[in-house]
């Protein structure tokens, strides 16, 4: 019989990987809830999670859920009334699904879930990805019978009945990741190339500055860019700039809306360094992989936790901090063109920082969090099983 888990949470990197994981363990039967839509109001985009969960052929169901407040508002007085709708129809899911666990990769989206699969007794296995967790993992890791943390650091910043209940997985990596193809994209007249990101979401701000830059980028270095799909359509704009470039400099630029876990691999084997943000699963991936890279954290993050993780690999000597308040197309332009002139060295520290065992551990950190889940399955089976047996004790003696 086929264990049913059901994962949800906004970091879809980490969420990815368990599933590849618990799909070779062929005994587990995976669900999923998430956003099906990139944004609320628009029904035409699908989001990069729903894209990539159902090419699994994962059941998902989509719930939107609300944002935890920052500040006082009228829609903080409204927040724990829609909280209670979302939570009420996360449980009407989960009594249908009748999940063994659940998992949380984190995100306002995993609040309702996880409190109804405490309301219902379903246990919850949560998984941090930063250094400094956020308010939404913070809060709701009181509710959930184990904390896999990726960082040792994390542990301090959870209440203290909750640091007893971590566990230091690590960060799961996905299997394109782990182990890269020697497949690659072909790259024009064997030009340095870069790779370009704002994560799964993209980055309006980092795509406006290469929109400026781009022509004179490009005379120096073959860019391959992942804007995303927002609302300032910045896709779209970055086709209309490419399709008025030269034939020469046409070639030389390669822009999609999301990268696909094929080309994930490929792209990053091909590329000489990395321009994008300091998310969690974006520095321990191109620290595995030993890519130097120019990290523009952002100033939004919980905890300033994006300028954290950038300061590891800056310290480390194989990145370089470019702060966005300060970031303009001649800086991006001169910060490239000077970590290309010292590429070397930074390789060389990447590679130093690669097999460190600090980053080396998160190569296994999917079968890792897969232990944690079967644990736990079994361990609320015998329970169940216990309590069955305690049950039936009297009536077998009547």
């Amino acid at each position: 019989m086929k264990r049913t888990v059901l994962i949800t949470g906004g970091h879809i990197s980490p969420a990815i990987a368990l599933i590849q994981e618990l799909s070779r363990r062929e005994d587990y039967s995976i669900h999923f809830i998430g956003r099906r839509y990139a944004f609320s109001e628009a029904k035409d985009r699908t989001s990069f999670e729903y894209e990539t969960i159902t090419s699994f052929s994962i059941p998902f169901t989509d719930l939107q859920s609300p944002r935890f407040p920052s500040r006082m508002s009228r829609k903080t007085m409204l927040f724990p009334f829609i909280l209670l709708s979302k939570i009420i129809t996360a449980a009407k899911i989960l009594r249908k699904i009748r999940p063994g666990a659940v998992i949380s990769f984190g995100g306002y989206i995993s609040a309702p879930v996880v409190m109804a699969a405490w309301l219902l007794h379903i246990p919850v296995i949560m998984h941090e990805q930063t250094i400094a967790p956020g308010r939404a993992n913070r809060m709701l890791s009181r509710y959930a019978r184990s904390m896999c943390i990726a960082w040792e650091e994390s542990r301090k910043y959870f209440p203290s009945s909750v640091q007893k209940r971590c566990i230091l997985t690590g960060l799961p990596i996905r299997d394109e990741i782990r182990s890269l193809t020697k497949e690659s994209l072909h790259t024009p007249n064997s030009q340095k190339t870069i790779y370009i990101t704002g994560g799964s979401s993209g980055s309006h701000r980092i795509n406006q500055v290469v929109l400026d830059v781009l022509p004179q980028m490009l005379k120096r270095y073959h860019i391959i860019h992942q804007c995303g799909d927002s609302h300032f359509h910045d896709y779209e704009k970055l086709i209309e700039k490419r399709a008025s470039l030269p034939s020469d400099l046409k070639k030389q630029y390669e822009v999609y809306k999301y990268i696909s876990l094929k080309q994930i691999a490929s792209i990053l084997h091909q590329a000489d360094i990395m321009v994008g943000r300091s998310g969690a699963n974006t520095i321990i991936e191109i620290a595995l992989i030993a890519k130097p890279a120019i990290l523009i954290p952002l100033p939004e993050s919980a905890f300033n936790e994006q300028k954290k993780q950038a300061d590891l690999l800056e310290k480390k000597g194989s990145a370089i901090i470019c702060d966005q308040q300060t970031l303009t197309p001649d800086r991006l332009i001169n910060t490239v063109d000077n970590l290309f002139k010292k590429l070397k060295y930074y390789q060389v520290n990447a590679q130093s920082y690669a097999h460190t065992e600090e980053i080396s551990r998160h190569r296994m950190a999917h079968a890792r969090l897969a232990d944690s889940i079967d644990d736990c399955i079994r361990g609320r089976r015998n329970m169940v099983s216990e309590s069955n047996n305690t049950d039936s004790g009297p009536d077998s003696d009547s």
